[in-house]
């Protein structure tokens, strides 16, 4: 059996008192002293009684015997805990509803002490869970637990945030400790089918329940383990054919069914199990191979890697991770192409920006970033499959970035033209990179090193100095990540080597890359003017139904953008072209004087334009 192996880097109370001894027992007791009294330097006046409590001798009541014995008197605590829980149903704590300023919505007002009071019930059922008193602890945080299943009543609970973050307690911890108590308070024979009515009761309290965090809860190992796997596997797959494939409930159990067969029988048990249910279950593949790669086995995960990569669907999140982890593998042996392919397969898998990125990333180090670039916008724009609709990138927005980072600004365009002017902040209009792109690229063979002060910093304010195009241009990296793919496809091991990174951290911006990719792909005049009379329509497309619709809240973002475009026919033209092209713009709206307002005041900021005419006050 594996599971005594799982404690290893978990941050749990059982492994931090192992850790805490092993430290302990390296030091002298004069050692020990010393780290005592440079701790306790530390402490604030009101966390100096408390530690010194610590020290005073007194006898530890560790209750033991046999856990399953009854016939005891009810204990006050139990009293306490349903008395509290019955105020929480009958609302006594909450006054009414109302709106918060604070966090810009309705919430519950009232008498917040109810968070204390639950963190004291809460300390005591800990209290008892760590003497020793499981049907104690098992009945009291049981209760409590199941009293943030209120929260769905309006009058339960008041506060500024879910009641799972008003109390102090960590629920997840009290949770391990009440699924604890569960397991060995109840028979053997029936620990399965009670252990998971007890997860699915709580499937909302505390996070994800794991057989790593119930053993943690006690530096004790869980009893009779040896008996139990079998059993709570068997019992996991006959209730997981009667849950809807894709349900939460599903994946629970699969997760739940992963990690019983790594205790069970190791990287390997959960190669039988990612086998046996196939393409099925994703996870599990991607599971096994991190059990191998934890082992040290990278050879075997490669291979794990390998067969699920041939086996599973062709698009999934959980794909894009199993690729992840066989790129690094690959590299990690030193494997170029391999390494390669499986980012390929990785950004294929789950197209988004940031695997577009990584992808790029690795091509641009093995000095192949224009092939890859290449193949992978003939890949997009193909049929997924045979007599399917064009296009592997569904996203619009993500598949002109793809398209301008290969050098298809054509093809962008077309992609562009048939988009509405209006939704922009819609995840998939590919307006916000196409436009700027055009506008930027218009500007000449090179691009003035005032317009990429901006870019790459994100966090700017929208008022700093500087062009408005240069601005228009940062925004892509505000607009521009598309999907997903951050962090929940890569493994922290093995680590990627330096080799493979062919950009610069700071430079892994849509951005940056796509201001790279205008001098990558050199333009002729006649291109370069293409794109700004086609950019200029798409701008005033936008500008027209911004204003016509009366979208006030979004004039100020409409007068900036038609203000860069000026800005860039200014720097691609001459600057009086440049100012006729806002003046018109402004021109248009005789009677729109709030955005005329904010024309002004961004032809104002612009160091391209002339500043706007002053205007005699209105009658």
């Amino acid at each position: 059996m594996a599971s005594a192996a799982m404690r290893q880097g978990t941050s749990g109370l059982a492994s931090f008192l192992d850790a805490l001894e092993a430290r302990l027992g390296e030091l002298t007791p004069e050692q020990v002293n010393a780290l005592l009294l440079a701790h306790a330097e530390q402490l604030t006046p009101r966390e100096r009684e408390p530690f010194l409590a610590i020290f005073v001798e007194a006898e530890f009541d560790r209750r033991s015997g046999d856990a399953l014995a009854g016939g005891r008197e009810p204990d006050p605590l139990l009293a306490e805990i349903d008395a509290f829980v019955e105020r929480l149903r009958a609302g006594s704590y909450v006054d009414g509803w109302g709106w918060d300023p604070e966090i810009y919505e309705e919430r519950a007002f009232g008498d917040e002490s109810w968070a204390e009071e639950m963190d004291d019930l809460f300390a005591a059922a800990n209290a008892a869970f760590l003497d020793g008193d499981l049907q104690l602890a098992r009945e009291g945080l049981g209760r409590l637990l199941g009293a943030f299943d209120l929260e769905g009543e309006a009058q339960a609970f008041c506060g500024p945030d879910s009641p799972q973050r008003m109390v102090s307690v960590d629920v997840g911890e009290a949770r391990s400790r009440y699924l604890r108590a569960v397991y060995e308070t109840t028979a053997a024979s029936e620990r399965p089918a009670a252990l998971l009515d007890a997860i699915e009761d709580l499937r909302f309290i505390g996070g994800d329940a794991s057989l790593g965090a119930i053993d943690e809860a006690r530096r004790a190992r869980m009893p009779g383990l040896d008996a139990f796997l079998p059993a709570w596997i068997g019992h996991l797959r006959s209730i997981e054919s009667d849950a809807q494939r894709g349900s939460p409930r599903a994946r629970e159990l699969a997760r739940l069914l992963s990690e019983a067969a790594e205790w069970h029988g190791g990287a390997d048990g959960l190669g039988e199990l990612a086998r046996a249910r196939g393409a099925l279950d994703p996870d599990a593949h991607r599971d096994w191979v991190d059990a191998l790669i934890r082992g040290g086995r990278h050879g075997d995960a490669a291979g794990a890697a390998g067969e699920a990569l041939r086996k599973l669907e062709p698009r999934g999140e959980a794909r894009a991770a199993i690729a992840e982890r066989l790129a690094r593998l690959a590299a990690w042996t030193g494997d170029d192409g391999a390494a390669l392919d499986a980012r390929r397969e990785r950004w294929r898998a789950a197209p988004s920006t940031w695997r577009l990125i990584a992808l790029i990333d690795i091509a641009t180090a093995l000095d192949r970033a224009h092939e890859v670039l290449a193949t992978e916008a003939d890949w997009a724009l193909a049929p997924e499959r045979p007599g399917a609709e064009p296009r592997n990138v569904a996203n619009d927005r993500l598949l002109c970035e793809l398209l301008l980072l290969a050098g298809r600004v054509e093809q962008a365009l077309e992609m562009a033209k048939p988009a509405q002017p209006l939704g922009w902040s819609h995840r998939g209009h590919p307006g916000p990179i196409v436009v700027p792109y055009l506008l930027v690229a218009a500007t000449g063979p090179a691009i003035r090193p005032e317009l990429l002060i901006a870019a790459g910093s994100p966090s700017a304010p929208a008022e700093h100095n500087g062009p408005l195009l240069a601005q228009e241009l940062e925004h892509i990296d505000r607009d521009g990540w598309v999907g997903g793919g951050e962090w929940d496809d890569e493994p922290a091991e093995p680590p990627l080597d330096e080799r493979y990174r062919g950009i610069p951290a700071d430079k892994r911006l849509p951005s940056l890359l796509l201001v790279a990719a205008v001098g990558a792909y050199p333009a002729s005049q006649r291109q370069r003017d293409r794109w700004l009379g086609r950019a200029a329509e798409l701008v005033e497309e936008r500008v027209n139904a911004i204003v016509a619709a009366k979208h006030r809240g979004a004039y100020e973002r409409a007068a900036r953008l038609a203000v860069a475009c000026g800005e860039a026919i200014a720097l691609a033209r001459d600057r009086d072209r440049g100012f006729a092209f806002v003046g018109e713009a402004r021109e248009r709206f005789p009677r729109h004087h709030a955005f005329r307002s904010e024309l002004d005041r961004a032809m104002a900021a612009s160091p391209y334009l002339p500043a706007p005419p002053r205007r005699g006050r209105r009658r």
